[in-house]
């Protein structure tokens, strides 16, 4: 019986946890996105669930397939929160520089 080389040999383990860390990122992403369309399609004014699902996309804005949902909550909760809207705004450009 061979063994298979994993996708990562040759990699330190520092580029190993930067590449699972991105994967995570991604399905984040996808996962946030998701839940992002349904909570506009139900029209929810939640203020708690609305922020809650901004933090978690906001942190899986590091993989670029994030910003379109999350520009896309933030839009939504500014109709009736321009004030907590413009906080996770800034609180994007802070943490992302973008």
């Amino acid at each position: 019986m061979s063994e298979t080389n994993p996708p990562d040999q040759g990699l330190s383990p520092i580029e190993q946890l930067a590449n699972e860390m991105a994967s995570l990122h991604r399905i984040e992403a996808a996962e946030c996105g998701l839940l992002i369309d349904e909570l506009i399609e139900s029209g929810t004014k939640d203020v708690s669930r609305i922020e809650h699902l901004l933090d978690r996309t906001l942190d899986a804005c590091a993989h670029n397939s994030a910003v379109p949902a999350f520009k896309r909550l933030c839009k939504y909760y500014a109709q009736f929160d321009p004030v907590g809207a413009e906080f996770y705004v800034g609180s994007y450009f802070e943490m992302w520089g973008e």
